[in-house]
């Protein structure tokens, strides 16, 4: 087999795998495992929303900050007026 069926393969393998701990394990103690690896992927999901949200943010700070340099240093050179502010 090439390469993409020997993935294939291994793939077919852990899922056969997966559904043969499911029905060896009545309790659900794999399936409680698979469910709390679910709840941290969701809580890590939400956390990186956040730090997204916050990056935004920032940035959005950065991008007025700049504004305002770039207003102060076209006063400077005299490409703003001081009195009317007109270019």
């Amino acid at each position: 087999m090439g390469k993409i069926g020997d993935i294939a393969m291994v793939g077919a393998l852990g899922v056969g795998a997966l559904v043969l701990l499911k029905f060896m394990d009545p309790f659900g103690g794999i399936g409680d495992f698979f469910a709390g690896l679910k709840g941290k992927s969701t809580a890590l999901a939400e956390e990186i929303a956040t730090a997204s949200e916050r990056v935004g943010a920032v940035t959005e700070r950065i991008g007025g900050v700049t504004e305002r340099i770039e207003a102060i240093t076209a006063t400077i050179r005299g490409e703003i007026c001081t009195v009317c502010g007109a270019r």
